[in-house]
């Protein structure tokens, strides 16, 4: 830019001159005097357009300094502070280094911190040393002096702060009374106003922290949270309301509108949604999350509620939990009970107990120490109590019963009034109303069962079809798993009396064993297959693997040891004891098949038979009829053939088998009695059998005649 300057004298001249000299201070005087050095005539108030610096300067009122105005490409360039109206621009007092200043008295001490910005009366107007300060306000940070870091917003923000550093308020009146607590920070209107030397602490919303004095690391957001709070700390509320009558309580956290209002000196609370913990006074280390949740409860302690309403009307109880809507809504002053699903002990006034899932003990409302695990469980329970369920509808419908235990899905479900049940497996015992101290595990087992009592059932599809029948026992799958109305039936091993329907009384043991029995009574099998073709025969029993085991109707049979009497199917009354094979040298000694009245000892392979005293034998003659003479007699006697013998190991072999013997054989006596034998068996032609106490009458026959003729000669 060119100079253009003048003295601004016109000189006198002719009319040329005169005029190009009143044209150049004209033009002088419109462009501000405009050079790169300051015109060499001044004048107080001249302006002059310094093109060296780039400022618009204005002389003083004396004439003899030009004060900055702007630069010349726009914007205020003051080289000192300036007023407007009382009010200080610029960088306050002594102008350090970024220290920016809008207000009446704002930054107006010996100020050497830097960094600092004052907007507002009297803003930082006590400020020394302190740096990176910010206050917007009237009186905002009124008295702080060497403190650091700080921010403050609104009318008496840190109006009380001397020395501390890092904090930050906005708001009226916001930490307004802090001194030297450090490191907190309130939004809203007297948030934190009553903090002193507190640090850590944070409010945001009207009047949050308002009453707090020296309690630390305390979060509160929203009006009137933790409003009442004093000395307390590590308190958190978020929502309006939360935790505002707290004073002397610490370490409680509130989320939610209304969330523990009423608190004064609990401790350790945690309340998350509308009104939870809403009454809560002095109680501590209580849990609750959802609207409602535990919001009538005063003074009790350690409870934990999840769910809108959750233990909603506890007032004193202590150590309950409830997860779910409504859970344990109706309880107030009972203890220790645990509740997790919807609804899950909804009626509830007992204590001790226990539910997990869906409506689980909904209905519950004296039943104490009940236990329930799935949806539904114990659903209609009332006043029973002692109960144990788990699995979806276990012990649904009980009301009264106690003492019950149903772990499966649908395990006692129907069961009403009936007590000392024990279920365990899908569907075990589902039917049973009324019948108590029954026992079923395994899946389906009792399941038939309505209202009898005293059964016992271990082992799927177990006494599945029993209705009324009692006092049974089955162990092993399908045991027993036909019978429906019969009692004091007892069956252990797979499938064993498992068709079974009204037979009474029956006992079997082992797998298999008298598994097609339907109406047989009083059968007893114990082994392997025992009795396993038996159908309605009565009264047989036997004891080992496949004894009896083709007997289908034969009744009171007894078979002791493996394979006893296997190939009789309808002889009654037989007794066989002794372990015989198919064949062979353990062959039985006689096979009983449709025979009746047989007592069959031992087998083939037998050598000796000890008995201390010989039999007793029947021989009272009211037992006996049809009395007639034995037709042999000494002439007999004189044909028999005794023989010195060994038995063959079995009949293909020449093997010797047991010790030198004495005897007859059999087809040597048969030839003498003809066609109608005594003393030899004929039953089984080709296994002939001697009878030797028949052939004691014949000796007898024969000494008496063998003594007359003695006599007789004798007599001669």
């Amino acid at each position: 830019m060119s100079t253009n300057q003048n003295d601004m004298v016109i000189d006198n001249g002719t009319g040329l001159a005169v005029r190009q000299d009143i044209e150049d201070a004209l033009q002088a005087l419109a462009g501000n005097s405009t050079g790169a050095s300051a015109p060499s005539t001044n004048y107080a108030s001249q302006f002059f357009a310094n093109t060296s610096s780039g400022i618009m300067q204005l002389n003083n009122t004396s004439g003899n300094a030009f004060i900055n105005l702007f630069s010349l490409t726009g914007g205020p360039a003051f080289a000192v502070d300036g007023t407007i109206n009382s009010v200080n621009i610029g960088k306050g007092t002594n102008s350090a280094t970024g220290n920016t200043v809008l207000g009446e008295s704002a930054l107006d001490a010996s100020v050497s911190g830097t960094h600092n910005t004052a907007l507002g009366k009297q803003t930082l107007t006590a400020l020394t040393s302190g740096s990176l300060n910010t206050a917007v306000g009237s009186a905002s940070q009124l008295n702080t002096t060497t403190g650091t870091n700080n921010t403050s917003v609104g009318y008496n923000a840190l109006g009380a702060n001397t020395t501390a550093s890092n904090n930050s308020a906005v708001g009226l009146s916001a930490l307004g009374s802090t001194t030297t607590g450090q490191k907190n920070t309130a939004m809203g209107v007297n948030a934190l106003f009553g903090n002193l030397t507190a640090d850590d602490n944070t409010a945001f919303g009207y009047q949050c922290l308002l009453s707090n004095t020296t309690g630390t690391r305390n979060l509160a957001v929203g009006a009137n949270s933790l409003d009442a709070n004093t000395t307390a700390s590590d308190n958190t509320g978020l929502g309006f309301n939360t935790l505002s009558a707290a004073n002397s309580g610490a370490q409680n956290s509130a989320v939610g509108s209304g969330s523990l209002t009423l608190l004064t000196s609990g401790n350790s609370n945690t309340g998350i949604g509308y009104a939870a913990l809403n009454g809560n006074t002095t109680g501590s280390s209580n849990v609750a999350v959802g609207a409602n949740a535990l919001d009538a409860n005063t003074s009790a302690s350690s409870n934990t509620a999840v769910g809108t309403s959750a233990l909603g009307g506890n007032t004193t109880g202590t150590g309950n939990v409830a997860v779910g809507a409504s859970t344990l809504v109706l309880q107030t002053t009972q203890n220790y009970n645990t509740a997790v699903g919807s609804a899950a002990l909804n009626a509830t006034v007992a204590e001790e107990g226990t539910a997990v899932g869906y409506f689980a003990l909904v209905s519950n409302t004296s039943g104490a120490d009940n236990t329930a695990v799935g949806s539904r469980c114990i659903q209609d329970n009332t006043t029973g109590h002692s109960l144990t369920a788990m699995g979806k509808r276990a012990l649904k419908s009980n009301t009264s019963g106690i003492y019950g235990t149903a772990v499966g899905y649908h395990a006692l479900e129907e069961n009403t009034t009936a007590s000392s049940n024990t279920a365990v497996g899908y569907q075990a015992l589902t039917s049973a109303t009324s019948g108590g101290e029954n026992v079923a595990v395994g899946i389906n087992a009792l399941e038939s069962l309505t209202t009898s009592t005293h059964n016992t059932a271990l082992g799927s599809y177990s006494l599945r079809q029993n209705t009324t029948g009692f006092k049974n026992t089955a162990v092993g799958y399908q045991a027993l798993t036909g019978t429906t109305t019969v009692g004091r039936c007892s069956a252990l091993g797979y499938n064993a009396l498992q068709a079974n329907t009204t037979g009474t009384q029956n006992t079997a043991m082992g797998s298999e064993s008298a598994d097609a029995a339907t109406t047989a009574n009083n059968t007893a099998a114990f082994g392997y297959n025992s009795l396993g073709a038996l159908t309605t025969g009565n009264a047989n029993t036997g004891i080992g693997a496949s004894a009896l085991s083709a007997c289908t109707t034969g009744a009171h049979n007894t078979a002791l040891g493996i394979n006893a009497m296997y190939q009789l199917s309808t002889g009654s009354g037989n007794t066989s004891i002794g372990v015989v094979q198919g064949g062979g040298s353990t062959a039985p000694v006689f096979d009983v098949t449709t025979e009746d009245n047989r007592f069959v000892l031992g087998h083939t392979a037998i050598t000796n038979a000890y008995i201390k005293v010989a039999f007793t034998v029947t021989s009272d003659e009211r037992d006996k009829i049809d009395f007639q003479s034995i037709p042999h007699g000494l002439d007999f006697v004189n044909k028999l053939k005794p023989k010195s013998f060994w038995f063959r190991k079995d009949r293909d072999s020449e093997e010797k088998d047991g010790t030198q013997r004495y005897g007859f054989v059999a087809q040597d006596i048969l030839a003498l009695e003809g066609e109608n034998p005594v003393i030899i068996d004929t039953e089984r032609e080709d296994h002939l059998k001697y009878k030797g106490e028949h052939l004691v009458p014949v000796l007898v026959n024969a000494i008496q005649e063998l003594s007359a003729k003695v006599t007789a000669l004798e007599a001669g």
